[in-house]
């Protein structure tokens, strides 16, 4: 038996993603979920990530949506528009959706706004989404499914949402000398 338990959980599943070839939401193994609705913590974040070398580099606006004043140079340096947030699904607890794909930014850009369009009627509350399945899409010479979801309503913030590690800071700035402590 392992003491530490790092290759005997699942943890890697907690995050979540909408498959471009599958057409549904699976974990980061490409197992399929099987859920319709879920509600989005607000403490989400947008900003600019890269991959190298199967390292992930990310840069988070201060504010959702409004970017830092070097987005061209992040974006001359392979950075890609992003976002993180942690959803709650009923029967499956909390998971983290990030992406950089054009498909799901688009999905997440248009649900967050038909939401934000309510949410200063609705403090304290969170919005809930309905996946309607998936849509063949083509962007240049590549095609697949793009999430199909909607805003439902508002909703009491579920109290699974308490027990999360914290959202990602903005940037490393905030550090001393690259020191958190």
């Amino acid at each position: 038996m392992s003491v530490l338990n790092l290759v005997e959980d699942n943890s890697n599943n907690m995050y979540v993603k909408h498959s471009w070839a599958m057409g549904r939401f699976v974990n980061s193994s490409d197992e399929p979920y099987d859920f319709k609705h879920f509600v989005v913590d607000l403490d989400f974040r947008t900003g600019f990530t890269k991959w190298v070398d199967q390292q992930k580099f990310s840069v988070w606006d201060t504010k959702p949506g409004v970017k830092p004043d070097n987005w061209r140079e992040l974006v001359q340096d392979d950075y890609k528009r992003s976002f993180w947030c942690r959803i709650y699904v009923k029967d499956v607890g909390v998971l983290i959706w990030e992406r950089n794909g054009r498909p799901e930014l688009e999905v997440f850009d248009q649900m967050i706004t038909e939401a934000w369009a309510t949410k200063d009627d609705n403090p304290g509350k969170v919005p809930v989404f309905e996946y309607e399945g998936a849509e063949k899409v083509k962007y240049g010479m590549a095609s697949g499914y793009q999430a199909k979801i909607k805003f439902v309503k508002w909703t009491d913030r579920p109290a699974d949402f308490d027990d999360l590690p914290p959202a990602p800071t903005a940037e490393d700035s905030d550090l001393d000398e690259g020191i958190p402590f």
